[in-house]
């Protein structure tokens, strides 16, 4: 969790793609990317193996569930399965490795072909974990985005009625109905936008209904 054991981690994949590059292996199809949204094609914007420590992380970690805006939302038991998988690739890789290093020397340590064949099933196995955990993050995202357009919608709604209804739009229950709707979106999502847990969801319409015909009231007052 530290820097340094980032800056370590993200070495050692950048060695991991050299190596693989070097001994000239195909990478694990990724057209997948393709659908990701814009912000996530800026981090995987071709098809490169491109190996990430928070895809990593993710992998290790194995959080079946995680709450945005107050929500909780799960990550499949697919994910998890290839989160395993991943996992199983990544120690499996690591045992070779630690085989390489002994101090018996050139007689216990992996073949190429030993190394090749971790090598290509961890790629598989990353770009597996990997399109799915990214796709399933891209939908929570869109869930969590919901409050923010449920809340532009409702504004609409308001001006809509507005433009229909110029004379005591205050008094039309419609307009009440619609003030009181965009008015709990707003609330809830003050509630859950401040980390600080200081956010309020508990002021209702009633509050900006006096504001606004006490404006209302100044602005005759002043044209009269």
């Amino acid at each position: 969790k530290s820097e340094a054991g980032f800056n370590a981690c993200a070495l050692f994949l950048e060695c991991l793609d050299a190596t693989e590059r070097a001994m000239h292996l195909d990478a694990a199809p990724r057209k997948y990317r393709a659908l990701f949204t814009i912000n996530y094609r800026a981090l995987f914007p071709d098809e490169a193996r491109n190996y990430r420590v928070d895809v990593l992380e993710a992998s290790v970690e194995q959080y079946a569930v995680i709450w945005v805006n107050g929500d909780k939302f799960e990550f499949s038991a697919e994910a998890m399965r290839r989160a395993e998988a991943l996992q199983r690739c990544w120690a499996d890789l690591a045992v070779l490795l630690e085989r390489w290093n002994t101090e018996q020397g050139k007689a216990n340590r992996p073949s190429r072909c030993d190394i090749r064949s971790a090598l290509v099933a961890l790629d598989s196995a990353w770009a597996s974990f990997e399109h799915k955990y990214i796709m399933e993050l891209i939908e929570i995202e869109e869930k969590a985005r919901r409050l923010v357009v449920q809340a532009i919608e409702r504004e609409r709604h308001l001006d809509s009625i507005e433009d229909r209804k110029m004379q005591n739009v205050f008094q039309q229950a419609e307009f009440r109905e619609e003030l009181r709707r965009f008015v709990a979106c707003i609330a809830h999502l003050n509630s859950v936008a401040n980390v600080r847990r200081k956010g309020r969801d508990d002021l209702g319409m009633e509050v900006l209904l006096d504001a606004m015909q006490t404006l209302c009231r100044c602005d005759d007052e002043e044209k009269g």
